[in-house]
């Protein structure tokens, strides 16, 4: 079975952090109705911020580098959440801040008998639930 896991990416502005008028820029980032917020490392006018379209309103440099840099923060995200994907395992969004930000979080193997002896425990405690001690 294949299940369809939940991925957002939503940029929005910190209202109450505004200083001069402008808002620091934050990501939401939400998988599996899991979330966790980044920092986009930018300020926006909150007269000129769109919140619906996620975008700066405006037409001036300032906000088409901001909006550039939107995109292009989006589609880092995007490909990080892909490189998760061809791993093969559930994907938390935890583990796509912690890919963007370059973090590695290695797992050690387990061996063969690691692996046979945590699968024992499970079924001893199913006992009496879903599995039957054998008889002698």
């Amino acid at each position: 079975m294949n299940t369809v896991q939940t991925f957002t990416i939503l940029f929005w502005i910190k209202k109450n952090c505004v200083k001069k008028g402008k808002a620091p820029l934050f990501t939401r980032i939400t998988i599996a109705g899991k979330r966790i917020e980044l920092s986009a490392n930018r300020e926006v006018s909150i007269l000129e911020w769109d919140t619906k379209g996620q975008r700066v309103g405006s037409r001036g440099e300032e906000a088409k580098e901001i909006n550039n840099h939107l995109s292009l923060f989006k589609s880092k995200l995007l490909n990080c959440y892909g490189k998760l994907e061809m791993r093969g395992i559930p994907i938390t969004a935890e583990m796509l801040k912690n890919e963007y930000n370059g973090v590695v979080i290695e797992e050690r193997p387990r061996m063969l008998l690691q692996i046979i002896q945590q699968h024992n425990k499970d079924i001893k405690t199913l006992i009496g639930k879903d599995y039957a001690r054998a008889q002698r």
